[in-house]
C-alpha cells in the first residue's frame, strides 16, 4: 500500500479539504493531555476535545465517541474482539436500532452492563466537563454509521511517525489504519475515508485514504496548533458529503424501499435457493439499506448488453455485500445480490476499482464481456457461453465526471459496476463432489470456448471466480441442475501472437511454473492448471481424504497454496513444482467402500498424468532446471465418451465419441523421448475438457459426502 506524506499541511488541505479558514477570533481550546497521559485518559482527552471543536465550529449535528472497548458485531472480519484505541465522529441523529446485529439479547445486556461499570469508575470525568460533551463514555464501533475515525496509536513514544522507528512495527501500524478504513468502505458506500492519527500525547496526523492508498500531513502538535484540527473540522462541516468521500451516486433508502427490500426474500416460494438465500443475508439487521444509481447502457430484453443498447438510468436497491475483498487498496471488489427497481428484477451487482490504464492498451472488464457476446455464436444464454449475462454498467460517472483516485501515483484506479442477470452460489458451496466437478468442467468449457472464438485469455481462474449456478433457481441447492459459470474478466487479456502476457491470478492456484518462474509467459496451460489447482484445493478442505489430520492438512494447503517466498516476484514452494512434474497427486479421496474407488479421484489422477506429461515437454525458462526425464501416458479406467446432448449444450460437438480417447496403461514407461512442447497434452483444451466430463456419466457418485 502506497503512503505519502504531503510536504506541508497547507497543501495537503488545499488538495484534500479545500475550503475557507475559520472566521476570524475563533478560538480553539487545547486538548487536555499530558505526557504521562494513561491511554484510557488520552481518550477521555480526545473525545471531549473533539466535542468541543465539533461546537466550535457549528457542527453540532455530529458528536464524537469513545468506540475502544466493543468491535461492530457486524464486522466483516468476524472478530468480535475489542477494537482498541479508536473513536469516531457520528451523527446524532441515528435511528434507535443503529447498533441492531444478529446477535443475542444476551450479548447486548452483558455490553449494558459493562458499559455502566465503565461509567460508575470513570464518572468523574463527565461531572467535570458542561453540557456539550456529555455524550456516551463508550458505545460499540458502528462502521456503517462513521463519519470520522480517530486512531490512538498505543506505542506513545514512537511519536516521530511513520518510517522513523522500525519497519516492521509501522508496517503493522499502517495494515491496522488500512484495515479500519476498508471497514468503513465495506460498509458504507464511499470513494474516500479521512482519519485523525494520534501518535503521542501532543503529536498527529490527518490521513485521506482511497483505493490507491493513503496521504497524510505532516507530524504536528495538536497540543500546540489546536487549529490544524479546528480548521480540518471546519471545512468538513461545510462540505456536502461527496466533498467528505461519500459516493454521490448512492443515497439512503427510503423507508419504503427498505421494507420493500428487507421482505423480498419472505416472498419467494423456495427458502433455499440461491436467490432468496441471497436476499435474505443482503436483509441482515445492522447493515444499511441503500439506493445505487447507475447511468449507462442497458440490455432491454435480458439478453446481454449490446454496443448499441440504450443509455438509461436505473435504481438498484442493496445491502449488505454478498462478497468483499479484504484489502483497502486494489479493486476492492464487492458483490451485491440486488433488486432493480425499474425491471422489478433480483440482479448481481459487482461494484468494483479497475487501473486506468486506458492508454496503454488495457481492456476493462465490460470491454472484455463486449467481446465475449460479440465472438460466441450463441452469446444470448448461459447454457451456451458458461459466461454470466452481463446487462449492463461501465465506469461510474457523476455530472459527467468518471469517478477516479486521487492519491497521487504512477497511475490512477476508476470505479465502475457490472449489473449481471445471474444469481449463483459460490463454488465452496456445493453440496456434492459430483456437483464440484460439474460447475468446474462447465468453466473450463466456458474458457475454451472464448480462447477458441477471441484468443481472451481469463488468466484469473481460482476458486472465487467459478460460480455455481442453478438452472432453476426454484430448486434446493443439492439439485443435479446445476452449471458452472467463469466470472471476473477483469484481468482477461488477448493473446495477440506478438504481446508477451505476464503472470496474474489469485496466487493459491497459479500454475507452479508461474510461481516458480515469473518471468515466463502467461498461457493457456497455465489457466488449465487453475482449474486443476481449484479442484484440488475444494477436496483438500471439504471432501473426505487421507489427510484429515489438520495439523497436516494445514502444512499441505499452506505448502501447495499459499506459500509466497520473500523474494521480488514472489516464488511459489518448489513442492508444488515437484508434485506436478512427478505426476504425484495433491489429495487422495477417501475410496466409496471396499475395491471402489471415488470417481473424482480417479478424475484428479488421470489430470495429474495429464500435467505431469505437459511439464516434461514443456519449454522451461533458460537456465532452469530439467529434474526428470521420463516418458509418461495418460491412465484412465474408463474411456466412455462425454454425454452427446451436453456437449452439444455448451457447444462442444467435437468431443463426441469421435474423439481419440485418452487411454494407456496403468504404469508410465519409462522410454525416453525427446522433448517436444507441441506434444504436450494441454496445447489446447481438448483432454483435460475430456476429463473433466466423462465421468460424471458414472452411477458411482455419493449424493452428499461433503463433510466441512
Amino acid at each position: 500500500m502506497t503512503w505519502i506524506e504531503a510536504k506541508t499541511i497547507g497543501e495537503w488541505f488545499n488538495a484534500y479539504v479545500p475550503g475557507d479558514h475559520p472566521p476570524p477570533g475563533t478560538a480553539f481550546e487545547p486538548y487536555k493531555t499530558h505526557i504521562d497521559a494513561t491511554e484510557r485518559e488520552l481518550r477521555s482527552s480526545w473525545r471531549d476535545g473533539l466535542n468541543r471543536t465539533l461546537q466550535t465550529v457549528g457542527w453540532t449535528a455530529y458528536e464524537a465517541l469513545d468506540t475502544s472497548e466493543e468491535s461492530d458485531l457486524n464486522s466483516t472480519t468476524g472478530r468480535k474482539t475489542s477494537c482498541p484505541a479508536v473513536l469516531g465522529i457520528y451523527p446524532k441523529n441515528r435511528p434507535e436500532n443503529w447498533l441492531d446485529c444478529d446477535e443475542s439479547d444476551e450479548l447486548a445486556d452483558e455490553d449494558d452492563q459493562a458499559s455502566s461499570s465503565y461509567n460508575s469508575e470513570w464518572g468523574t470525568d463527565e461531572e467535570e466537563e458542561d453540557q456539550i460533551t456529555r455524550v456516551p463514555l463508550r458505545t460499540r464501533v458502528s462502521w456503517g454509521w462513521a463519519e470520522l475515525i480517530v486512531v490512538l496509536l498505543k506505542d506513545q513514544n514512537d511519536a516521530a511517525g511513520p518510517r522513523t522507528t522500525t519497519a516492521l512495527y509501522w508496517e503493522k501500524v499502517e495494515d491496522q489504519l488500512a484495515g479500519y478504513a476498508n471497514e468503513v468502505f465495506t460498509r458504507q458506500h464511499r470513494l474516500a475515508v479521512f482519519m485523525i492519527v494520534v501518535y503521542s500525547s501532543d503529536t498527529a496526523r490527518l490521513i485521506r485514504l482511497d483505493r490507491r492508498g493513503a496521504v497524510t500531513t505532516p507530524l504536528f502538535n495538536y497540543v500546540r496548533h489546536p487549529e490544524v484540527i479546528g480548521t480540518f473540522l471546519f471545512r468538513l462541516s461545510g462540505m456536502g458529503p461527496a466533498g467528505r468521500g461519500y459516493d454521490p451516486t448512492v443515497s439512503a433508502a427510503s423507508a419504503d424501499e427498505e421494507r420493500l427490500f428487507r421482505a423480498l426474500h419472505e416472498q419467494r416460494e423456495h427458502p433455499l435457493s440461491a436467490t432468496t438465500v441471497g436476499l435474505r443475508e443482503a436483509a441482515t439487521p445492522g447493515w444499511l439499506i441503500y439506493k445505487v444509481t447507475i447511468e449507462s447502457p442497458f440490455s432491454t430484453d435480458g439478453t446481454p448488453v449490446r454496443r448499441d443498447s440504450p443509455v438509461v438510468q436505473r435504481e438498484l436497491l442493496v445491502g449488505k455485500p454478498a462478497s468483499v475483498k479484504t484489502s483497502l487498496v486494489g479493486r476492492g471488489t464487492r458483490g451485491f445480490v440486488a433488486y432493480d427497481l425499474t425491471s422489478q428484477q433480483v440482479v448481481y451487482l459487482k461494484d468494483s476499482w479497475r487501473p486506468d490504464l486506458g492508454s496503454q492498451g488495457v481492456r476493462s472488464e465490460y470491454d472484455n464481456y463486449m467481446l465475449i457476446r460479440e465472438s460466441l455464436p450463441k452469446p444470448d444464454s448461459v447454457m451456451n457461453t458458461g459466461v454470466p449475462t452481463l446487462l449492463g454498467g461501465g465506469d461510474v460517472t457523476y455530472c459527467g465526471i468518471v469517478q477516479r483516485t486521487c492519491t497521487p501515483t504512477s497511475h490512477l484506479y476508476v470505479h465502475f459496476r457490472l449489473v449481471l442477470k445471474e444469481v449463483c452460489r459460490r463454488l465452496e458451496d456445493f453440496k456434492s463432489s459430483k456437483q464440484l466437478l460439474q460447475a468446474v468442467a462447465w468453466a473450463c468449457a466456458a474458457h475454451m470456448q472464448v480462447w477458441e472464438s477471441c484468443r481472451l485469455l481469463h488468466r484469473d481462474v481460482s476458486a472465487g471466480n467459478i460460480l455455481i449456478y442453478d438452472l432453476q433457481d426454484s430448486n434446493a441447492p443439492d439439485s443435479a441442475r446445476v452449471i458452472g459459470l467463469l466470472s471476473d474478466w477483469d484481468l482477461a487479456e488477448v493473446d495477440d501472437g506478438v504481446t508477451t502476457l505476464k503472470r496474474s491470478g489469485t496466487w493459491s492456484f497459479m500454475s507452479a511454473r508461474l510461481q516458480r518462474f515469473p518471468e515466463k509467459p502467461h498461457e493457456v496451460a497455465d489457466d488449465l492448471e487453475s482449474f486443476y489447482h481449484v479442484l484440488n484445493w475444494c477436496a483438500l478442505l471439504h471432501l473426505p481424504h487421507t489427510r484429515s489430520n489438520p495439523e497436516i492438512l494445514d502444512e499441505c494447503i499452506y505448502r501447495l497454496f499459499d506459500f509466497a517466498t520473500a523474494d521480488d516476484p514472489p516464488r511459489g514452494h518448489p513442492d508444488k513444482l515437484e508434485y506436478m512434474e512427478s505426476g504425484w497427486t495433491f489429495v487422495r479421496i477417501l475410496r466409496i467402500r471396499s475395491g471402489v474407488p471415488h470417481p473424482l479421484d480417479l478424475v484428479l489422477q488421470e489430470l495429474a498424468s495429464l500435467f505431469q506429461l505437459h511439464y516434461y515437454h514443456a519449454r522451461y525458462p533458460t537456465g532452469s532446471p530439467q529434474r526428470f526425464a521420463l516418458n509418461v501416458e495418460i491412465v484412465t479406467e474408463d474411456d466412455s465418451p462425454p454425454d452427446d446432448d451436453l456437449l452439444i449444450a455448451i457447444g462442444l460437438p467435437h468431443l463426441t465419441p469421435g474423439v481419440e480417447s485418452l487411454q494407456t496403461s496403468s504404469e508410465p514407461t519409462t522410454t525416453a523421448e525427446p522433448r517436444d512442447p507441441a506434444k504436450s497434452p494441454l496445447c489446447d483444451h481438448k483432454h483435460v475438457v475430456a476429463c473433466l466430463f466423462r465421468r460424471q456419466r458414472t452411477d458411482a457418485w455419493p449424493v452428499a459426502d461433503r463433510v466441512r
